[in-house]
């Protein structure tokens, strides 16, 4: 927490303004987890950071920054590994109650801080179709969750474009990587995906692979 106050605080003095935060450490992985004391502690590193969004003025995490339209945007990323549970021990039902319950607690924590919260979709284990995922968003039913879109997790599951019409205005930020072709596609893939986007009038964040 203290090393995310000081790289903000580095940021404003460079002229940059912060519009998402997100961990290394947890992630949606986390927050579905069968360990109890795992699952608190995301949701406390989770809280912290809606917290600390919100401290912000005109909802922007830089506190020296002018007042934006839109409000900042706290991240539950996916990362790379995925559930450490064993295929005898994990239960798609369990997490998948598991994980709405952390979102449910931290929507409401996002709309007390003005601060919308974004879970990433995941690259498996959980969440495996874009209909599950809009009714995991549709049943919390809350203007202050949505979805950070990453088109590389959605790996063999489809097609990405046909998740974004799925998921439609539910997608609040965009994650790519930093080269800006993905691994599981190609560039014309990648256009196909800017079109749809632009056809939605997508304007919120895009969050690059840029982990410092």
């Amino acid at each position: 927490m203290e090393q995310s106050d000081d790289l903000i605080r580095i940021a404003g003095r460079k002229g940059l303004m912060a519009k998402a935060i997100t961990s290394s450490r947890f992630d949606i992985y986390s927050l579905s987890s069968a360990n109890k004391q795992l699952c608190a502690e995301a949701i406390e590193c989770f809280t912290s950071f809606l917290c600390l969004a919100g401290k912000g003025k005109g909802n922007d995490i830089n506190q020296n920054s002018e007042k934006s339209e839109k409000p900042a945007i706290a991240i539950c990323a996916h990362k790379q590994q995925k559930t450490t549970e064993t295929k005898t021990t994990f239960s798609y039902e369990r997490a998948f109650n598991s994980l709405f319950d952390a979102l449910e607690r931290l929507s409401e924590i996002a709309e007390r801080e003005s601060v919308m919260l974004a879970m990433e979709n995941p690259g498996g284990g959980l969440l495996l179709s874009p209909l599950e995922l809009r009714e995991l968003i549709d049943e919390i039913n809350s203007p202050y969750l949505g979805i950070c879109f990453n088109p590389d997790n959605v790996g063999q599951s489809g097609d990405p474009t046909d998740w974004l019409r799925i998921l439609d205005k539910r997608v609040i930020a965009l994650r790519l990587p930093l080269k800006g072709v993905a691994e599981n596609g190609t560039k014309d893939n990648q256009d196909m995906i800017v079109t749809e986007l632009e056809r939605q009038g997508f304007d919120s964040p895009a969050i690059f692979n840029l982990i410092v």
